[in-house]
């Protein structure tokens, strides 16, 4: 295999790797958030239930 071969897979190489890492990281933080948007959803399916409930309610607003 000649040099300048050689030197194009090394390069090839060395971005697949960082691709790869990053593309890990990202999926990592958009887990992380996604969490945290289920948590958020859920306290708004809570008021809004409440929110149906028929009669007078707060339905947490002074929490």
């Amino acid at each position: 295999m000649s040099e300048a071969v050689q030197q194009s897979t090394d390069t090839a190489v060395k971005a697949a790797v960082v691709m790869s890492a990053a593309a890990l990281v990202l999926s990592g933080v958009t887990f992380v958030l996604s969490l945290d948007d289920s948590e958020r959803e859920r306290e708004v399916d809570a008021r809004l239930t409440c929110l149906e409930i028929p009669g007078p309610n707060d339905c947490g607003i002074d929490d």
